[in-house]
């Protein structure tokens, strides 16, 4: 039998599924906070065989990860690409007698009380379907996986500053400084940031490889301007692969047309730009003004933002970060900033000041070898963190 049901009807007949039937597979987009059919599913844990549960846009509730965290029969999906979007609920005693409800539901309060939702409700009377709902939950099931307590930490964290943050686009911004109090990534312990970094799907030992290129080239020849020209597209990220090395990594500038040229010129603004950022030491408000000042006598409109901090984050990976389209969302998000509108005075003051108050940025403990490698170049290496395909 195949059924379609819209709220109320939809939330009775659900109901009455997790009391008739004994094994629960599911996969679901997002999952709510307590409510109270969220609160006879815990009730009926005993019930739950496979449960997968996205995190895209950070909607899955902190508060149902921490009731499903000890769980071995709830696990999460962070799908790489696209989002996992599906809300299949599968209610079975046996092969021959089970519900499944497929449609638009997520398993959130607003989804069972609120919104206006479809949901096809077919019965194992309709036998023909039921491998290809199985599958479904099978495939998300082995995508999934579970979560730890330092992810979850993490997690809990940016879906705060999230939420707040997309509240806060419905009021007109006034303030575009925010005290380093305000931004999650001053909290993020080291325990933290290296488990994110270890997450990058890219590979994090092929961006300390690459780091490690470029800062034996700057040990070698600190003069930009004297270093090879396949030296100077390389550590500029618009060389591709070369050598086995991906140069892209910490901001690919493939597309910057001008840019490319200032560097296959060995343009002498940028080079007394570069060569303004000591290579060792500390990097003062004064380097970086010299910075930028000589930069913009080369890039005068527009920000070039990207380009810059390319730059600027190869020669002192611990002290600068790549800011481009592909990371820019999640990193304003984490600092607490605005995310349009940034300018080179903001870049220093919201970003770098709040890496420098950091945490794990002024984290001396002990490391073994690999995590100190990641140390030496932590701050460019926020782009393994906030990274969007």
């Amino acid at each position: 039998m195949i059924e379609i049901l819209e709220n109320e009807k939809f939330k009775t007949k659900f109901v009455d599924a997790m009391a008739s039937f004994n094994q629960y597979y599911w996969a679901v987009a997002w999952a709510g906070k307590n409510f109270d059919v969220s609160e006879l599913l815990f009730k009926n844990q005993n019930k739950m065989k496979k449960i997968a549960v996205g995190l895209h846009f950070y909607q899955t509730h902190p508060y149902f990860i921490k009731r499903a965290i000890q769980l071995n029969e709830v696990k999460f999906i962070k799908q790489p690409e696209g989002t996992f979007h599906t809300k299949t609920y599968l209610f079975l005693n046996d092969e021959k007698n089970w519900v499944a409800f497929i449609g638009s539901a997520n398993f959130t309060k607003s989804a069972f009380t609120e919104n206006t939702e479809t949901m096809i409700m077919i019965t194992s009377e309709s036998n023909i379907v039921f491998d290809s709902i199985m599958e479904v939950v099978n495939q998300s099931w082995e995508k999934a996986k579970s979560f730890t307590r330092t992810e979850f930490s993490r997690y809990k964290k940016i879906w705060a500053e999230k939420n707040k943050y997309t509240r806060k686009l419905m009021e007109p911004f006034v303030k575009s400084k925010k005290d380093i109090k305000e931004a999650p990534v001053k909290d993020m312990s080291w325990n933290e940031f290296i488990e994110g970094v270890k997450e990058d799907k890219h590979g994090y030992k092929n961006r300390i490889d690459m780091m490690n290129k470029v800062q034996e080239y700057f040990k070698k020849t600190q003069d930009f301007g004297l270093m090879d020209k396949k030296i100077k597209r390389q550590i500029a990220g618009f060389a591709g692969i070369e050598e086995k090395v991906n140069w892209g990594w910490f901001g690919s500038m493939m597309g910057a047309g001008l840019f490319k040229k200032a560097i296959n010129d060995n343009d002498q603004n940028v080079r007394n730009a570069i060569n303004a950022i000591p290579f060792e030491g500390k990097v003062s408000s004064e380097n970086f003004k010299d910075f930028v000042l000589n930069y913009k006598k080369t890039f005068k409109s527009g920000s070039w933002m990207a380009t810059a901090t390319r730059l600027l984050a190869t020669k002192r990976p611990d002290v600068f970060v790549c800011l481009d389209n592909k990371n820019k969302r999640l990193l304003s998000q984490n600092f607490a900033i605005k995310q349009s509108e940034m300018s080179y005075e903001r870049y220093w003051d919201e970003i770098i000041g709040n890496i420098e108050k950091s945490k794990w940025w002024n984290d001396l403990t002990k490391k073994n070898e690999e995590e100190a490698k990641v140390y030496k170049y932590r701050a460019a290496f926020l782009d393994a963190l906030y990274y969007e395909e």
